[in-house]
């Protein structure tokens, strides 16, 4: 059977000067931002449905939470800044606080946001936590997609 789906999805990154800051790490603040949208045709077979809530779209939110949406747009915002100060050997630790939400255009009112604060390790793992729009803490970790 036939079925069509259609993506699109940016990244940027733009360096963040704090201004009158003494910290001298203060040149190495990045803003990240991810933005992706997906519309997917109803003879889709489910399993390449977008699947919404979790680590890799809505932190805060268990794994799929918000079910499989057949037309999302969906947004990350991440002010990211290293953390030399706790000076491990051969480790790379770099810190963030995040904003993720999203929109589906197939179900009426729906949108929801979590943010949070996260942790990369060596650029190969994150652990996030995450707070959904009703307060409630939830732990995610992964391994950092390259």
């Amino acid at each position: 059977k036939l079925f069509y789906q259609v993506g699109l999805s940016t990244t940027q990154h733009f360096p963040v000067k704090l201004q009158r800051s003494s910290w001298k790490y203060s040149s190495e603040f990045a803003l990240a931002m991810k933005q992706r949208f997906v519309h997917s045709g109803k003879c889709t077979p489910e399993y390449h449905v977008a699947f919404v809530g979790g680590q890799n779209s809505v932190r805060g939110f268990p794994e799929g939470f918000f079910g499989r949406i057949h037309s999302v747009a969906l947004g990350t915002l991440e002010l990211r800044f290293p953390l030399h100060f706790l000076n491990l050997k051969d480790t790379d630790l770099e810190g963030f606080t995040f904003w993720d939400g999203f929109c589906a255009f197939d179900r009426v009112g729906s949108f929801s946001q979590g943010r949070g604060i996260g942790l990369r390790i060596n650029k190969l793992f994150k652990l996030d936590v995450g707070i959904d729009a009703s307060g409630v803490k939830r732990i995610h970790f992964g391994v950092i997609d390259p």
